[in-house]
């Protein structure tokens, strides 16, 4: 019995590993992005831009990584590459 549980959890956490980044990492990975390219001035304003964010879909991508797209809260449809990395989940400009 004692197996079968660690298996179960063992495959949750490896399925949950694989799969597409949730709307949390990939608003995470878009505001370190935005905060690398704005002025000191507008960083303190990353947080409330990026919170309006509402992620539509992300598809797998070959070879690595995830296309997603991301309404920017103002009516505009952000296309953007995830990829997992070490630092986890990091947003790449196309």
């Amino acid at each position: 019995m004692y197996k079968k549980i660690t298996l179960i959890t063992t495959l949750a956490a490896l399925s949950a590993c694989s799969g597409a980044p949730s709307d949390t990492e990939i608003r995470e990975a878009l505001a370190r992005e935005l905060t690398l390219q704005k002025p000191d001035f507008i960083q303190a304003d990353v947080p409330a831009i990026v919170a309006k964010f509402k992620v539509i879909s992300c598809s797998k991508a070959e070879p690595s990584g995830y296309n997603c797209d991301v309404e920017n809260g103002e009516g505009r449809v952000i296309n953007t590459r995830m990829v997992k990395t070490d630092k986890g989940w990091t947003a790449l400009q196309k």
